[in-house]
């Protein structure tokens, strides 16, 4: 909710209702490249989700969702239909976070062998001047 104007008399407001939903769609290449099979919906949940890397067998892909309401990366088969979860977010706490490597920034990426997701780990909470190491 945002962008609020009350009423003069202060008896009605009228505000904007946004929400932020997006959805990863898989599509074959045609024509060398030129053209593409008509998408079909790879995540089917009403969250941010958002395609970031194939696995080096092209066989499953990482995203990243927030369809548990925070920003958390995922791998999911193209023969599955259940997302496997990678990494969370901090919201859990510093605790979880060092104990499970759970993460504020979200960057993967597959490394070229296949064997590891690499993503981006910050504080959630950082100054200018914080390293980072």
């Amino acid at each position: 909710m945002d962008q609020p104007s009350v009423t003069a008399d202060g008896k009605r407001v009228a505000y904007r209702r946004t929400s932020t939903q997006s959805g990863v769609y898989l599509a074959d290449l045609q024509d060398n490249g030129r053209r593409i099979t008509t998408p079909r919906a790879f995540t089917l949940d009403e969250a941010l989700d958002q395609p970031a890397a194939w696995t080096a067998d092209s066989k499953a892909l990482v995203f990243t969702s927030n369809q548990n309401g925070r920003r958390e990366i995922y791998k999911r088969s193209l023969d599955h239909n259940a997302p496997q979860l990678v990494a969370m977010s901090l919201d859990e706490g510093p605790e979880q976070a060092t104990a499970l490597g759970l993460i504020e920034g979200l960057v993967p990426r597959v490394s070229p062998d296949g064997a590891w997701v690499l993503y981006l780990s910050m504080p959630k909470e950082s100054g200018s001047s914080t390293q980072f190491g």
